[in-house]
């Protein structure tokens, strides 16, 4: 029994195929799994001699859900990801229809799923009896590994807080090396050169002040000097003009006198 594999992906995006859900408890799947399964066997048998897809699910309910279908496709892939075929299968090509075992746990595996190729569909309907029995002592053994799986504990989770300190540490230590040495060395190097150039120009000021107190101090004294000088011998003056004017035969005498005291 063959299959177009774009017919295929055309039939399971379109819903074109036969889907059942059967319900159990997981006492009794893990008591009787070839009971339990019956009804799957029984859908199978009627979709393949219809000539129709099939997905027959089982939903053991119980502290955590564990699912078994049977799907039939051409590739191990279930039906939602029927689009993914293409990628290995040439979408023109026809392929033998197979029938798949999946199973869902978070127990079975790491990605809580596991999909087995049984047979092709024309290998089952040749010999149900041995096939439907290989499906059954699959399933037990997928049914112990969960057992075993949920009783062992759970590996304790990897603390990050090794890595977390390792990095803050060598963030704190690159952080202040760059700015402190630049910005330090530019300041203090400015602020040396304004200061000296100041403290000359004070420097130069003070010679000029000393100049002007000395070129005044003189030119005052000798102005002043002068001054009383002439006032004081304002009266000798007036004394000469008077006798002048009593006896002129001494004129000649007292202005020779006169003469004499100017000179000295």
């Amino acid at each position: 029994m063959d299959i177009n594999v774009k017919a295929f992906q055309d039939a399971i995006a379109e819903d074109i195929f036969e889907k059942t859900t059967h319900t159990v408890t997981q006492t009794a799947l893990l008591a009787d799994p070839a009971a339990a399964l019956a009804p799957l066997f029984a859908d199978l048998d009627q979709a393949l001699a219809a000539g129709n897809l099939l997905q027959a699910s089982l939903v053991a309910d119980g502290e955590d859900e564990i699912g078994v279908r049977l799907e039939t496709g051409v590739i191990n892939l279930p039906f939602a990801d029927s689009k993914k075929v293409t990628n290995f299968v040439a979408a023109d090509s026809a392929v033998p229809l197979k029938v798949y075992l999946i199973i869902t746990s978070p127990f079975v595996n790491v990605s809580h799923l596991r999909i087995d190729e049984v047979t092709t569909a024309d290998n089952y309907l040749a010999g149900k009896n041995s096939q439907q029995a290989a499906v059954i002592a699959d399933v037990q053994e997928k049914l112990d590994v969960i057992e075993t799986n949920r009783k062992t504990p759970k590996p304790a989770a990897p603390a990050p807080a090794a890595r977390t300190t390792s990095r803050s540490t060598t963030t704190r230590g690159k952080t202040p090396r760059k700015p402190s040495a630049r910005t330090t060395n530019t300041v203090k190097a400015g602020s040396r050169k304004k200061v000296t150039a100041k403290t000359a120009t004070k420097a130069k000021a003070a010679p000029k002040t000393t100049a002007k107190s000395t070129t005044k101090a003189p030119a005052k004294t000798a102005s002043k000097t002068t001054t009383k000088a002439a006032a004081k011998k304002s009266p000798a003056t007036k004394s000469t003009a008077a006798a002048k004017k009593t006896t002129p035969t001494k004129r000649a005498t007292k202005t020779t006198a006169t003469k004499a005291a100017t000179k000295k």
